[in-house]
């Protein structure tokens, strides 16, 4: 013997729930005069022969055909409206799911302006309610009996991440760009999803992007980039690595061990720090005072005044004090020339 609902209630103790049915089964024996309690956060949505009837708001209803006009569809005359009626109710939970997880199963390709092909990982939140009930049994939870919220995270995190880097591929053309877009991508991800969700019955309140994981190589790419712009040139730059190479190589020293280890190590380092150390070409602009190296390439400094000879580099004449100029300096425009110039290549004036 069936058992008629006299109550029709239900709650969600977890929380998990986004919509559930009762009686469990297709339909049910549900008692002319039932109580239909509905809570704050959900409605109540009627079904018939596979047919939505009416939506319930929040509140106590008693099923009967005074309150409910739509009950005349479903009690038959002879019994004077006073039979029991086969029929289920769904309750579908109209409160914010927040908090909710995307990403991306898989790294997904992305054509990068700087490194060619980049394998890119994507994580994030969101936040969703439903907002037409009728719309999102019929769409996505069906005949369920019970539909939880990893269900449908399931369903969305798909459509997330397709739009999330379709919007990447527009916006933006290097990995370098990603950290300051984080913000702006996710309001447009926001608003280009909101149409694709609201034909589910379902608004997307909320979206963030929390991360974009680079390859390992990418990443290590860009964080020497950016060593190198910290050390303000090349030159720096490349002692920088230099030293880093050798404390490497130093290190590892011990666990390769040998005398031929030793040597071949030497060479390495060796070669290493002449290339690190080498000057950088320059272009010549314009005259310059002598570097270092002229007036170390300079046998002595004759005096102009006595014609005594001075150590390279002397300032003044050890025999009658008399300033000291460097070969090829031009007394008239100070401009620096060939020790063996005649002429001054600046001004023309006789050295």
């Amino acid at each position: 013997m069936s058992q008629f609902i006299e109550v029709l209630e239900f709650l969600d103790n977890g929380g998990q729930t986004v919509a559930s049915r009762i009686p469990p089964a297709d339909s049910g024996e549900i008692k002319y005069g039932a109580q239909l309690i509905v809570q704050q956060n959900q409605a109540a949505v009627f079904v018939k022969d596979g047919k939505f009837l009416d939506v319930f708001g929040a509140g106590r209803h008693t099923l009967i055909t005074e309150n409910i006009p739509i009950l005349t569809k479903l009690l038959s005359l002879p019994y004077n409206f006073k039979s029991p009626f086969r029929a289920s109710v769904y309750f579908v939970a109209l409160n914010d799911f927040t908090n909710l997880k995307w990403g991306t199963p898989e790294p997904v390709l992305f054509k990068d302006a700087e490194f060619d092909l980049v394998r890119l990982r994507a994580r994030g939140t969101y936040s969703v309610k439903i907002t037409e009930p009728a719309l999102f049994l019929g769409k996505l939870a069906g005949t369920k009996g019970r539909y939880s919220i990893n269900e449908l995270e399931d369903f969305l995190r798909n459509k997330i991440v397709s739009q999330f880097f379709d919007t990447l591929g527009t916006n933006i053309t290097s990995v370098i760009d990603l950290p300051k877009v984080y913000d702006e991508m996710g309001i447009l991800i926001l608003n280009q999803m909101k149409s694709s969700f609201e034909q589910y019955g379902i608004e997307l309140c909320d979206l963030k992007i929390l991360a974009i994981t680079l390859p390992e190589e990418v990443q290590k790419a860009i964080d020497e980039r950016s060593s190198m712009a910290a050390s303000g040139d090349i030159d720096r730059y490349a002692k920088f690595k230099a030293a880093r190479a050798i404390d490497k190589m130093a290190g590892s020293q011990s666990a390769a061990g040998g005398a031929a280890v030793d040597m071949g190590l030497g060479l390495a380092v060796g070669q290493m720090i002449a290339g690190a150390l080498k000057p950088q070409a320059t272009v010549e602009t314009g005259p310059h005072p002598p570097s270092a190296e002229h007036v170390k390439n300079a046998a002595e400094t004759a005096c102009k005044k006595c014609a005594a000879a001075n150590p390279i580099g002397a300032k003044f004449c050890m025999n009658c004090a008399a300033k000291i100029s460097p070969p090829g300096f031009c007394e008239q425009c100070s401009a620096q020339n060939p020790a063996a110039a005649k002429f001054c290549m600046n001004c023309g004036q006789k050295l």
